[in-house]
């Protein structure tokens, strides 16, 4: 491999590819003698093998000359909810659909649903704008989340924006969560192959996990 320079420089590219499939909820990235060893989390609804393939073309596509290098492992879902490690209970993205309505206007609906409970949908309308179809994705599977959350814990979408990397368009996606002890950020990012409205859902949940999974090592 290159040296430590090169190395950190690698290790940002490469953070930012895999943040940036479909199938990946989460990374660890860890530096060995002689590359780096990814610790890769699937996302909902995507198998361990899936995911793997998915990084493999991903690899050989944009870091073909360090590929041999990096080490992958697809590792067991994160718990969405604090204390819930030992039994997992993961909620689940069981449909997104965005429909064109009259006057230039849409509609985005995001359904949810957790071992146990009822399934919940959320529909958000607004102006048919890019920027609009990608905030009120993200906002919809926020709220539509939060109803699995305890109950004094309450969220907001801070921001979302549409970005262009390395020939890759990705979404992502900056909220707030408030608790009892404080306030929180997280931010998720993810790729737009699947439609921009899919991509922030993604983003959102990935977000979301992120804070989760260091809440559960507290």
């Amino acid at each position: 491999m290159a040296d430590d320079h090169g190395s950190d420089f690698i290790q940002d590219i490469l953070g930012k590819l895999l943040f940036g499939l479909d199938g990946v909820q989460d990374i660890r990235l860890e530096r060995t003698s002689d590359g780096f060893h990814a610790h890769v989390f699937p996302a909902s609804g995507f198998s361990g093998e899936s995911v793997r393939e998915e990084i493999h073309c991903a690899l050989a596509k944009n870091l073909p000359l360090v590929e041999d290098h990096i080490h992958v492992s697809i590792e067991s879902a994160i718990a969405l909810v604090p204390g819930e490690s030992k039994s997992p209970q993961r909620i689940v993205l069981e449909r997104v659909n965005i429909s064109h309505n009259p006057d230039n206007r849409f509609s985005v609906m995001v359904r949810l649903s957790r071992p146990g409970s009822a399934s919940v949908e959320v529909t958000k309308e607004g102006v048919y704008h890019l920027e609009n179809v990608i905030r009120l994705a993200a906002e919809g599977t926020l709220e539509g989340a939060l109803t699995f959350f305890p109950p004094k814990i309450n969220g907001m979408i801070l921001g979302t924006k549409h970005i262009e990397i390395a020939d890759e368009n990705l979404v992502v996606v900056l909220l707030s969560l408030h608790l009892r002890e404080g306030q929180v950020n997280a931010s998720g990012s993810a790729s737009t192959k699947r439609g921009s409205h899919i991509g922030a859902v993604s983003a959102t949940f990935k977000a979301i996990n992120r804070y989760l999974e260091l809440c559960s090592k507290e």
